[in-house]
């Protein structure tokens, strides 16, 4: 191998975010859509009641309408808050 494997890593990374980068806007509602469907099935079928999600980057699919829909379904969920000490803090999110 002529890569080490954190250099790949880091290869593979880079590979991905010029790959979201250059997404229309058709494919990420798509993507979106796609992400939804796939966590509201999981989160049904293994009826949870609370959960914490991290909030998309801009080139990733929005989970603005899952936590939405969790929200509507009186699903808990938490978002992640860093501290000024580089800890997070968890912060139920609101329908607001």
């Amino acid at each position: 191998m002529s890569q080490s494997v954190p250099d790949l890593k880091r290869a593979i990374r880079l590979e991905l975010r010029e790959r979201r980068r250059n997404r229309t806007s058709t494919q990420v509602t798509r993507d979106t859509r796609s992400l939804t469907a796939h966590l509201t099935e999981l989160v049904t079928e293994l009826g949870a009641t609370s959960l914490s999600v991290y909030l998309s980057l801009p080139s990733e699919p929005d989970v603005r309408p899952f936590i939405a829909w969790a929200l509507a379904s009186d699903i808990r969920v938490l978002l992640p808050s860093s501290r000024d000490d580089g800890l997070l803090d968890w912060i139920e999110a609101t329908a607001d």
